[in-house]
């Protein structure tokens, strides 16, 4: 029994020859990618081609905490654990 495809009604299955596709070089990649990681550290080098790709990583990011400190106005705790009181503190970017 020979199975039969309605080539017409088909609209996810790969009934005909796929063209040959070559592999993606770096330099391709990187100049697909459109929205880069907000934050302002130098370690974060993540890019993305879509806007919410770049959302779902700017929410998650390592770096998304970090803040600017004007000055020190106190600490406790021992050294291993030290809490800061923070004056002028401001977030060094924005989440998307």
């Amino acid at each position: 029994m020979d199975m039969q495809v309605n080539i017409e009604k088909t609209k996810t299955l790969h009934v005909r020859a796929q063209d040959e596709t070559t592999p993606t070089s770096r330099d391709e990649a990187i100049a697909a990618c459109n929205y880069r990681c907000p934050c302002p550290h130098l370690n974060c080098d993540f890019q993305s081609v879509t806007k919410r790709g770049m959302k779902i990583h700017a929410d998650r990011c390592e770096w998304r905490d970090e803040f600017e400190v004007g000055s020190i106005a106190g600490h406790r705790g021992p050294t291993v654990a030290r809490q800061y009181l923070a004056n002028q503190v401001e977030r060094l970017w924005e989440r998307a």
